[in-house]
């Protein structure tokens, strides 16, 4: 006896939709892993998770090691906000702000013959926060040695004369400020741009860090800020991130 063919069955709508659903679900749950990845986080970063801010660590950014061993910080006083100037600057892609911190922390060795990039923590213009040289270690980012001692240096990727601040950069520059003030106990008056940092120590004039950045700052100071961080939050904070300046004594 001859088998009955069966009937192809064409698919019911019920399927379709279910597989429209699913392909939604799939194709939303890529484009959510895209962009931590984007902001440099789970699941590939190695950067220290914090709970106001997620910090990239040096070697996302592929540091070189310092030529030389730079002199210990000791408890921080002061931050001076910088920018890195020059033509303004548009792109969030990662590949290219990693290109742009490596390419300041060559200048800075090469050309300035400094034992490594000269400030401590980079913002660039999506928000993502980069570790550059060791909170432990003095800076070369205010001009002079002495302008340097105890004194945080923060730059924004950008030229804020030509351009203004994102607003992701901007919120995570307030946290990260924040965060180190409640964690080291400095106070709002201490946050200097680096043109002031110049014009008190007696050194040459700068535009740095551009007038739009310095707007922001003399809001900042003034108690405009828009981010308060509670001082155990910070510390704890702190504490969960397994970076260099981890069980320093301050």
């Amino acid at each position: 006896m001859e088998r009955k063919k069966r009937r192809s069955r064409s698919p019911g709508l019920g399927w379709l939709i279910a597989r429209a659903f699913w392909l939604v679900v799939l194709g939303g749950s890529a484009w959510c892993v895209y962009e931590q990845w984007r902001l440099g986080e789970w699941p590939w970063s190695r950067s220290g998770r914090l709970k106001e801010f997620v910090l990239l660590s040096r070697s996302e950014w592929g540091a070189a090691r310092p030529e030389t061993t730079p002199t210990k910080m000791g408890r921080p006083s002061r931050l001076t906000i910088h920018h890195s100037g020059g033509k303004a600057m548009l792109d969030e892609h990662r590949d290219s702000v990693e290109r742009s911190i490596k390419a300041i922390q060559t200048d800075h060795v090469r050309r300035r013959g400094w034992s490594d990039i000269g400030y401590h923590f980079v913002v660039d213009r999506s928000g993502r926060i980069w570790e550059g040289r060791p909170i432990t270690q003095v800076g070369a980012h205010a001009g002079s040695q002495a302008a340097n001692v105890r004194n945080v240096g923060v730059l924004l990727l950008g030229n804020f004369d030509l351009q203004t601040a994102s607003s992701a950069q901007l919120t995570s520059l307030e946290r990260l400020v924040e965060s180190l003030r409640a964690r080291f106990r400095i106070d709002r008056a201490q946050v200097f741009s680096h043109r002031e940092v110049r014009g008190d120590c007696g050194l040459g004039p700068t535009k740095c860090p551009g007038k739009h950045l310095e707007e922001w700052l003399s809001g900042y100071r003034k108690g405009l800020g828009r981010t308060p961080v509670r001082v155990g939050a910070a510390r704890d904070a702190y504490r969960a991130v397994p970076l260099a300046w981890q069980g320093v004594a301050w």
